[in-house]
């Protein structure tokens, strides 16, 4: 029996703008309350973590990211 194997994603996407800690927010599917953004790794587009997590960015806010830190898996 094959199972199948879902990965989540959750960015934290933060910037320091005028020595203030900003933290990226994006809204729901439902266009209601904002949250990080969220996914689910699509193994057959993405090869790594890294570009999962760019695209997922990317898709969520129209942002382009530039450095990238994995803290924990």
């Amino acid at each position: 029996m094959s199972r199948r194997v879902e990965l989540g994603l959750t960015a934290v996407v933060v910037a320091v703008t005028a020595e203030q800690p900003r933290v990226l927010l994006v809204r729901d599917e439902d266009g209601g309350d904002h949250a990080l953004p969220t996914g689910v790794l699509d193994a057959s587009r993405d090869r790594t973590l890294e570009l999962a997590l760019r695209t997922l960015v990317e898709e969520q806010s129209a942002l382009e990211l530039g450095y990238l830190e994995q803290l924990y898996t």
